[in-house]
């Protein structure tokens, strides 16, 4: 079988980062999720 890779477990803080930053719309959704390294999609 292959190995699946583990999902990452987000603290509550960082995403209130991550919201606040999407309710700003300063930064696209993409923009974010480059910025903080996450998988958009």
């Amino acid at each position: 079988m292959s190995e699946m890779k583990k999902r990452n477990i987000h603290l509550p803080a960082f995403k209130v980062k991550v919201a606040l930053e999407a309710v700003r719309g300063v930064m696209t959704i993409n923009a974010i999720g480059q910025a903080l390294n996450l998988a958009v999609g």
